[in-house]
């Protein structure tokens, strides 16, 4: 009986391991760049959008995900403006690079009030964010902060 538990607590361990490496193998793939974003967009959804405004949304999403998510944690994440910079790489990888194009869809769609749309695409990017940010957080370690107003 004592041995069958240690198979089963070895087999959760290697289960474990196996599953530390997947997500370690997801984080170190390559990150969407904006030209790739906004290809990708215009396939989709057609539209008479300027680049520029698209790659400032995209600009706005990242500056955002920098300083209320990612600075949350030890890991270097580091966000400059982009400007007219096409070839600038993303923050979020390519297992969640879906949360820029529901993003910058859903833009597409409130300009031009696809209200219908606009309304998918955005339950599309929250959902997408969420899963990011749930993964993000379950394998990168938080910076450590200190606790104010606890009695000691």
């Amino acid at each position: 009986m004592l041995t069958a538990s240690k198979e089963l607590k070895g087999k959760r361990e290697r289960a474990k391991a196996c599953s530390r490496n997947a997500f370690n193998a997801l984080e170190e793939k390559k990150k969407m760049t904006i030209r790739e974003c906004i290809d990708k967009c215009d396939r989709l959804r057609p539209n008479a959008i300027d680049d520029m405004e698209k790659v400032e949304w995209l600009e706005e999403l990242d500056r955002n995900l920098y300083t209320e998510f990612f600075s949350k944690f030890t890991t270097k994440q580091d966000f400059t403006e982009y400007g007219d910079d096409t070839g600038a790489t993303l923050l979020v990888n390519d297992a969640f690079a879906s949360v820029y194009v529901y993003y910058v869809l859903a833009q597409i769609d409130f300009h031009l009030a696809e209200i219908d749309r606009y309304n998918n695409d955005m339950l599309m990017f929250n959902q997408t964010l969420d899963a990011f940010e749930r993964h993000y957080t379950r394998t990168h370690s938080g910076k450590d902060t200190e606790l104010k107003n606890i009695m000691r």
